[in-house]
């Protein structure tokens, strides 16, 4: 019997396993409902065995981010749809048709896509490797991938990579919270040692703050209604948090302002501006006003080395930046579909094989147990016990693997597998 790529092997000789896919995402649900199911990242531990257990699928990934929840298994079963409505039981009516369940190439194209950033709701965002990279090793840590599993995450990990080196799907960024920060840099060169204040603790606040601090600079949060939220932002950075009404008072030390709070009225005003120039002696101050309605100003704008910029003006700068990144859309699709195909035809082939294996192994044990019942024993019966199996089988398994067309050779197999039990 013939050696077989043991990288795409079935574990444990189960063989003919599938790759399995369901779940929701942006394309199929609005924000209230996918809210329903987040899980966060201290707690998908807990998740993953609550999965395990509640549906008897011990080998599985769970991907949770605000824009998907998806269940990624080598053994599909409607159990897993069910665990994922029962987590939000009273809005099952409202998920009827939106879960989206995927197999074998078209869970793995999916995937590929997903970590690629190809899938994202801003597309080519780039934080979505991290997210799959850190539920892979949620799985792993807690024993619930096995070799498949491992292979295809760290497949799907790599086709991001290259993703991203060999194409310009994330060169130019298109969340207004990152553009906010290049736009910063073009002013700076460098934010390091910059002191950059935040004013709110939500989404947009919270991602300019982590790629402010990410690039350098020293950041104060400032809460505005939710002082717990801005608290604990400012704990995870590592940064001072204050109330809002510091906010003026601080600006005379201050490079940066970015704020994204629900304030019904302007919290920096051209008389704070003026005042902190004053005391700054004119150096460069740069406002990012990412709130409606506006937290600072129009008219803060009117003084030399002030340089104010609102949602409108970052949409702009955003909408190019989507359609720069739109054009590198059909590259990115091939060199996933390759990715796809390529490691498809590996795991099938491998699927495959095994049942060639087993087969071969089911005819070993017939023969070893008439050689038993007609008195063979020792050395003699171990020779037999190979060599007859090899002289019915060699020439069969010859021509399935190199005269059978694919689809003749799977009806084939799936025939072997379901007369003799395999």
């Amino acid at each position: 019997m013939e050696n077989i790529n043991s990288e795409f092997a079935p574990p444990g000789g189960s063989g003919g396993q599938e790759i399995y896919c369901v779940g929701l995402s942006h394309h199929t649900t609005g924000l209230t409902l996918r809210e329903k199911f987040y899980v966060r990242p201290g707690a998908l531990t807990e998740t993953l065995k609550s999965f395990r257990q509640d549906t008897g699928i011990g080998r599985a990934v769970i991907v949770s981010t605000c824009n998907r929840f998806e269940i990624y298994a080598t053994r599909g079963s409607p159990d897993a749809a069910a665990w994922i409505l029962g987590r939000a039981p009273e809005i099952a009516d409202q998920m009827q048709g939106r879960m989206t369940p995927r197999t074998g190439i078209d869970a793995i194209t999916h995937l590929f896509s997903v970590a690629a950033g190809l899938d994202a709701q801003v597309l080519g965002e780039t934080q979505i490797l991290g997210q799959v990279r850190d539920s892979y090793e949620a799985a792993r840590i807690v024993g619930m991938t096995d070799a498949g599993l491992n292979m295809l995450f760290q497949r799907a990990l790599s086709v991001g990579k290259r993703v991203r080196a060999e194409t310009k799907l994330a060169e130019t960024p298109v969340s207004v919270s990152s553009i906010a920060v290049r736009l910063c840099e073009k002013i700076f060169d460098t934010l390091k040692n910059r002191h950059a204040l935040v004013v709110g603790a939500g989404e947009i606040s919270s991602l300019a703050a982590e790629h402010l601090v990410e690039r350098g600079a020293r950041i104060t949060i400032f809460s505005t209604r939710r002082r717990e939220s801005a608290e604990d932002l400012a704990r995870a950075l590592s940064s001072p948090c204050q109330p809002v009404e510091n906010l003026p008072g601080q600006l005379a030390g201050a490079d940066i302002v970015v704020s994204s709070s629900g304030a019904p009225h302007a919290l920096i005003t051209a008389e704070h501006v003026r005042q902190a120039q004053f005391i700054r002696n004119g150096r460069p101050l740069f406002l990012v006003d990412l709130a409606v309605p506006r937290n600072i100003a129009a008219d803060a704008a009117n003084f030399e080395n002030v340089f104010l910029y609102n949602l409108d003006d970052l949409d702009a700068i955003a909408a190019e930046h989507r359609r720069e990144r739109e054009k590198e859309i059909p590259k990115c699709e091939h060199l996933i579909r390759d990715e796809a195909d390529a490691f498809w035809a590996a795991w099938d082939s491998a699927a495959q094989e095994d049942t060639l294996r087993r087969f071969h192994s089911r005819i070993a044990d017939v023969v070893d147990q008439e050689l038993m019942r007609s008195g063979v024993d020792g050395t003699a019966r171990e020779a037999l016990k190979k060599s007859i199996p090899n002289r019915i089988l060699s020439e069969a398994f010859r021509k399935s693997r190199t005269e059978m067309a694919g689809h003749d050779r799977h009806t084939l197999l799936e025939a072997l597998k379901e007369f003799f039990g395999l």
